[in-house]
């Protein structure tokens, strides 16, 4: 099923100084016949359907951790307008 990804972007030392930026994307899909794209697989009952979403869940929370680390670790932090460094959860 689909399986998703941080994308992160940094500068380097010859770029412009702007913040890093990161964006989650659909690293693999599938689509029906009206190309709609399909998070999961088909699911017959409720508790299938459950399973699926704490599934997805669980990989946007690995990605959301890898993602705050990431930022932490820029030479390009968030700041706010004072230049304190401020958090992903504010």
């Amino acid at each position: 099923m689909p399986t998703f990804k941080l994308d992160f972007h940094e500068t380097s030392a010859k770029d412009p100084p702007f913040d890093p930026h990161a964006y989650v994307a659909l690293d693999e899909w599938t689509e029906d016949e009206n190309r709609r794209i399909h998070l999961t697989p088909q699911c017959n009952s409720p508790e299938e359907l459950e399973f699926w979403i704490r599934a997805l869940e669980k990989e946007l929370e690995v990605i959301r951790n890898e993602a705050q680390n990431r930022f932490k670790k820029s030479r390009y932090y968030f700041k706010n307008r004072s230049g304190k460094k401020q958090s992903m959860n504010n």
